[in-house]
């Protein structure tokens, strides 16, 4: 009776024992990252947050984002680390104010630990300053604006840590519009335009600084509001400049108007037309028409056709139709490289816990290398910038074709310097 008390204790013992090393090994080391760490329930989601323009002109571009977002999600089987991967979206209106508003109410969740967006550079300034003070890190695919990360090698006005963008530079299409303008299209005098966004600004800038220093002159540094519809006065002024070439990067409303109008003006008829790649969907071309005919485009040129080919198709073969916009690649690998980068710094517990740290996956991020993308080698500096550098000019001769003949139609390709 005695000895079976005693191996009665003995077991009680060593079960708790047990028990006690397994609480232990579900435990999660205390948190000494610098941000704080979002911790993952065993049975909770890791939640993401979606900041694009999801209503007006430029809500098929956003919706396209969103989209690739979901499918590179989908190809995981919709989780990571056995844990469910759920989206808070947000729209940002495509205005300053709307990513702001949307930032704030994204960054009000603590569990949200990286934002896909924005869709349009302005409304990166607020939204990237409002998240990165939270802790957070936000990856667009499509804001362009030079200012939002780097300029000639130094932080530009709005960089913020935390920030990054697998959308190229727009500092670097100025300079291969330039390029193409001074020495293939042998012009001398330029006149640009912009709305005052943060994208048609900075590209407008970009183009002027390194047009100038290629030996052209820019004779006017011209300006349209948003919501424009009579462009007679800027291109009558257009017209006495006696400029050779307008570089309108502008977004798909103005650029529409000013294009019927400008042809139209038989003085106008010799001036040779440049765009960035906003007006780079079979929605516009359309809207364009004709008056589009020889329009020129400067843009990011895929390195490798194949992956992009399948992306298509994978695409389309999920939502019944093609991609509105050619920007959607890049919201595939911003997608990725968010979730590679979680799913390297998250530390997991035997029951599933999940703690992620906030700073580490910002080092994370910054420390991409190589990762192999569609849109090519992904390799994120100092500053977020994380997009490779080859770009194509195109132009359009046959509205009637679309995005896939005007893709088609590339009259120049810039590689950079290895």
């Amino acid at each position: 009776m005695i000895l079976k008390n005693k191996w009665t204790i003995t077991s009680v013992l060593s079960l708790l024992g047990i028990l006690g090393l397994s609480a232990c090994g579900s435990r999660l080391p205390e948190c000494t990252d610098r941000l704080g760490c979002v911790t993952v329930g065993p049975d909770e989601p890791i939640e993401l947050g979606v900041l694009q323009t999801l209503s007006g002109n430029m809500a098929p571009v956003g919706n396209t984002q969103l989209n690739s977002i979901e499918l590179a999600i989908q190809q995981r089987g919709a989780e990571l680390l056995g844990h469910p991967l759920v989206l808070h979206q947000q729209d940002e209106l495509c205005s300053e104010e709307g990513g702001g508003n949307g930032a704030l109410k994204l960054a009000a969740n603590p569990q949200i630990i990286a934002v896909w967006g924005t869709t349009c550079s302005n409304a990166a300034t607020q939204a990237s300053q409002i998240l990165s003070k939270a802790g957070r890190v936000m990856v667009s695919a499509t804001n362009t604006a030079p200012s939002l990360t780097s300029i000639g090698s130094k932080a530009a006005s709005d960089w913020y840590v935390g920030y990054f963008r697998t959308a190229y530079n727009g500092a670097k299409a100025g300079k291969v519009a330039a390029q193409f303008a001074i020495e293939e299209l042998r012009v001398k005098r330029a006149a640009t335009l912009n709305d005052g966004d943060a994208f048609t600004q900075g590209l407008s800038q970009s183009f002027e600084e390194a047009f100038s220093e290629l030996g052209g002159e820019v004779v006017l540094r011209g300006a349209v509001n948003k919501g424009d519809r009579n462009m007679k006065p800027i291109l009558r002024s257009i017209a006495a400049s006696q400029s050779q070439i307008l570089f309108m990067p502008l977004f798909p409303a103005e650029a529409t108007e000013l294009l019927h109008q400008l042809r139209q003006m038989p003085d106008l008829s010799n001036l040779i037309l440049m765009t960035g790649d906003s007006l780079q969907s079979d929605r516009v071309l359309r809207a364009i028409g004709e008056d589009g005919v020889g329009l020129y485009f400067v843009t990011f040129s895929w390195p490798d056709q194949e992956a992009l080919a399948e992306l298509d198709q994978a695409y389309e073969s999920e939502y019944g139709y093609p991609p509105e916009h050619p920007y959607y690649s890049f919201a595939y690998d911003a997608a990725n490289i968010v979730l590679e980068a979680i799913a390297t710094v998250a530390v997991r517990s035997p029951n599933g816990t999940l703690q992620i740290g906030r700073q580490a996956l910002r080092d994370a991020l910054y420390q991409t290398s190589d990762f192999p993308g569609v849109t090519g080698s992904l390799s994120c500096d100092r500053f977020g910038d994380c997009a490779s550098g080859q770009f194509s000019i195109l132009q359009l001769n046959d509205p009637a074709a679309g995005l896939e003949g005007l893709n088609a139609n590339r009259v120049y390709l810039y590689q950079p310097n290895p």
